[in-house]
């Protein structure tokens, strides 16, 4: 060898210096892995912050390392309510957010929210198969995002510190309203709307400040609301559902692979995350029955007669829509004939 190379090796006066070798070619410097920061309103272990965990996990474990979805929980660099126009700005790349927050800003979004509108959960899951691809008709577009997912979480039912089983139960009753489609129902339905944070739901139902409160069973059992009402009524009410979506800008950035990669699992989340909440559904109810809270569930007969009641709220969501609100109810009359009360 060279001392050239090794110095302990020198070659003989006489031997002829070697050819300089070309210098090696430097290594291509490793490709930085593309960031993708997934802001959300959840905190860590909340159930629809380990959903979109999974997604994250799920994609970056196929990913090699390209491109890595970093997941933000509780608002860390994003505000709920500031969701949908920093994906739209990409201020951030991804975000999660409940999708009926933005109803004022776009009548479609106010979908996942319409009162009645399902008989049930797997009635309201088995929908977000066909809503999906029609958000993302116009979320490119219009918001420069396209929604990787879309999933149920719980709807909002009664809760209170008497019975309500009939319409005659509601004259009258004063009830904690955490949304104005919430006060429409309530003013509907013939009871006194108390608007108020949902946070506070623990807190106005303690102090009586409210007879009932409409709020989903999980988040009942979150904040211990079990302790200050014990009388749940069941209907499914109220719909709820959320999102993750990516920026345009950023999706059309990437290699095709990485593209792929993201709708694949994207669907894989889509569908794993309904099915997770159709279970928390049924555990959050049964958690309240084994704490000490009366069930009840309306009879197909009462239902009907609220519903009556509090349709045309729903009817009105659905003509702002446009052209998208028959094709809302059409999803909606499928998936309840499947599913029905």
């Amino acid at each position: 060898m060279s001392g050239l190379i090794f110095g302990s090796c020198a070659e003989p006066e006489s031997s002829p210096s070697p050819a300089p070798s070309p210098s090696p070619s430097p290594s291509p410097a490793p490709e930085k892995a593309v960031t993708l920061r997934l802001a959300i309103p959840w905190p860590p272990g909340d159930p629809p912050q380990v959903e979109i965990q999974k997604y994250a996990d799920a994609f970056n474990a196929r990913s090699g390392g390209k491109v890595v979805i970093q997941v933000h929980p509780a608002e860390a660099l994003v505000k709920v309510q500031e969701s949908l126009d920093a994906v739209r700005t990409g201020a951030v790349e991804m975000a999660g957010y409940p999708t009926g927050v933005f109803s004022s800003v776009d009548p479609r979004l106010a979908t996942p929210e319409i009162p009645f509108l399902y008989t049930g959960i797997n009635a309201d899951a088995a929908a977000q198969d066909y809503l999906l691809p029609m958000y993302n008709e116009f979320m490119p577009e219009k918001f420069n995002q396209m929604f990787m997912g879309h999933f149920i979480c719980l709807p909002n039912e009664m809760i209170g510190s008497k019975p309500v089983k009939t319409v005659a139960d509601w004259d009258g009753l004063l009830v904690q309203s955490i949304s104005p489609v919430v006060s429409q129902f309530i003013e509907a339905m013939g009871g006194s709307p108390v608007p108020s944070p949902f946070v506070e739901g623990y807190t106005v139902l303690e102090k009586k400040v409210v007879d009932a409160s409409m709020l989903s069973p999980q988040f009942d059992v979150t904040f211990k609301v079990y302790e200050v009402a014990k009388y749940e009524t069941l209907g499914y009410l109220i719909p709820a559902a959320l999102t993750v979506a990516i920026n345009m800008d950023t999706y059309n950035s990437l290699p095709k692979d990485m593209q792929d990669l993201l709708v694949e699992e994207g669907w894989n989340f889509h569908h794993s995350a309904n099915e997770f909440f159709i279970g928390a559904y049924t555990d959050a109810n049964n958690f309240l029955a084994d704490n000490g809270v009366e069930i009840y569930q309306l009879p197909k007969a009462e239902r009907d007669k609220w519903y009556d009641m509090v349709w045309p709220i729903s009817e009105k969501l659905l003509a702002d829509m446009g052209d998208f609100g028959p094709r809302v109810m059409e999803v909606a009359n499928k998936v309840n004939a499947e599913f029905p009360y």
